[in-house]
């Protein structure tokens, strides 16, 4: 009997190789399925704030929007830009509930009801701080411009107990664009030009440090309008700045300056006159108009001194110059009962807030407690007043 013995596989060469391949597949294989796993959580995390996001204005602490009973509706920075609009009273446009009313030419007065409501019963914002008009009239969201709004909060329905009786329909919150601290700086510089002779020029530039963010803006609008004495002209200058010196204390500063200029060319004060020119100037003003200069400044701090307390004051100082003027013009000649009209008008409100929020905790997990319910106290002071002058 022979015996066959057959030789030994080597065990080196082309073998280990085939399985060092394999491993080092394998491996990718499973980084592959983490990164991937990854990537679907970032992507469901931002999903998640886009559908859900966070709002300050319902309840005057962040909140969930689905945890929210109010109707409210959150206008990203990113919806903004998607509209690229020249007027923030674009954007309102497309809000859920509420009705644009613009009157005249660009820079008019443009109100916003919501549900239907009078204009006047809405609470307008700026972050916080009081902008509404001291008169009790509507907010002329017409000279709003809207490169400085990181986003826009709508509630919708009485909020008098938070925001007093000026926000009986609801209110509008135009929150800052204010970088984040540690965010990178960034500048953002843009030019337009269309119909009319307008010209639309805006920079802003935010970012932040290791404890800080900060904001600066500026834009400016000319437009001659389609008629005589039909223009409209804007400039608009933001700052704002932030310090996170703890979890447990920040702070923001605030400043904007709107200066606006709007020329009326209604036929209101030609309607009585003999004198007939030809068109576009027939019952047309030729040199009636109305110069805004308005200002606010404001301060606010975030103290929380324990885990179930927070204390938020609020200071801010609006102050609002407006001029009226209603010389007199070729179409005057034959209205008897004209007089030239000039009105300085002066406005002014300081303001200071306070907010207490209380925090209930309902059970313990682990070394945190689950807080199931927010008490929100408050003590508010305003000094308004109003000065007017005819000449």
């Amino acid at each position: 009997m022979r015996t066959i013995v057959l030789p030994k596989r080597e065990t080196g060469g082309h073998g280990d190789f085939h399985r060092r391949v394999r491993t080092f597949i394998y491996i990718l294989a499973v980084m592959s399925i983490f990164f991937v796993g990854l990537a679907f959580a970032q992507d469901a995390s931002e999903e998640r704030l886009r559908l859900d996001p966070l709002t300050v204005t319902a309840t005057k602490t962040p909140r969930r929007v689905s945890t929210v009973g109010d109707s409210v509706e959150v206008i990203s920075r990113e919806q903004i830009d998607a509209l690229l609009p020249g007027d923030f009273n674009e954007v309102l446009q497309e809000a859920i509930g509420g009705n644009i009313e613009p009157t005249g030419s660009r820079g008019g007065a443009t109100a916003f009801r919501i549900r239907g409501s009078e204009s006047n019963f809405t609470s307008v914002l700026l972050d916080g701080f009081k902008l509404s008009p001291l008169s009790g009239g509507a907010f002329n969201f017409g000279h709003v411009s809207p490169e400085w709004i990181g986003r826009a909060e709508i509630l919708r329905g009485p909020q008098s107990t938070l925001y007093g009786s000026d926000a009986a329909a609801g209110v509008v919150n135009l929150l800052l664009d204010v970088g984040r601290p540690g965010e990178r700086p960034t500048a953002e510089v843009s030019a337009r030009h269309g119909s009319f002779q307008t010209y639309e020029e805006s920079a802003k530039l935010k970012g932040g440090a290791e404890k800080s963010g900060y904001l600066a803006s500026i834009s400016r609008l000319d437009t001659e309008g389609r008629f005589p004495n039909d223009g409209f002209y804007r400039t608009v200058g933001t700052l704002a700045f932030d310090v996170h010196s703890s979890d447990q204390a920040k702070a923001r500063l605030i400043y904007q300056a709107n200066i606006n200029r709007f020329d009326s060319t209604s036929d209101i004060g030609a309607v009585n006159s003999d004198i007939r020119l030809a068109a576009p100037f027939t019952d047309r003003e030729l040199n009636q108009f109305t110069k805004n200069t308005e200002q606010i400044v404001g301060t606010r701090l975030e103290l929380k001194p324990a885990k179930w307390l927070e204390y938020i004051p609020r200071v801010s100082y609006y102050h609002l110059e407006r001029e009226f003027s209603d010389a007199a013009d070729i179409l005057d000649i034959g209205r008897l009962f004209f007089s030239p009209v000039l009105t300085d008008t002066t406005q002014t409100r300081f303001q200071i807030d306070n907010q207490v929020n209380i925090r209930f905790a309902d059970k313990k997990d682990g070394p945190a407690p689950n807080f199931a319910s927010i008490t929100t106290l408050g003590f508010e002071y305003e000094d308004e007043r109003f000065f007017q002058e005819s000449r």
